[in-house]
């Protein structure tokens, strides 16, 4: 998967984990934890139910953007991501 962990030198319970500028699917820990679990075999993990329970809703700005990009999209516009839009850190993550 072309992801690169070690032990972290503070933390043993955690791995510190280097992406490439070649993953750009890679945003969060989650998507790692999706490339771990797709390396293990998603039917090799144990079934468990959660031990909370909680309510999910849509965040107010995630839903007000899916409304304006269904509208844009009837329009006929077309949706681009140019680089300018793109995180520098997303591409050079050493760089603070």
């Amino acid at each position: 998967m072309s992801l690169f962990a070690k032990p972290s030198p503070t933390n043993q319970d955690e791995l510190d984990v280097s992406v490439p500028a070649t993953r750009s699917d890679i945003l969060h820990e989650c998507d790692i934890m999706e490339d771990a679990a797709i390396a293990y075999g998603f039917n090799n993990l144990p079934k468990s139910m959660p031990t909370t329970n909680t309510v999910a809703k849509a965040h107010p700005t995630n839903k007000l953007s899916d409304i304006i990009r269904k509208e844009c999209a009837m329009a006929g516009w077309t949706e681009a991501l140019p680089l300018i839009l793109v995180s520098f850190l997303l591409y050079f993550p050493g760089m603070n």
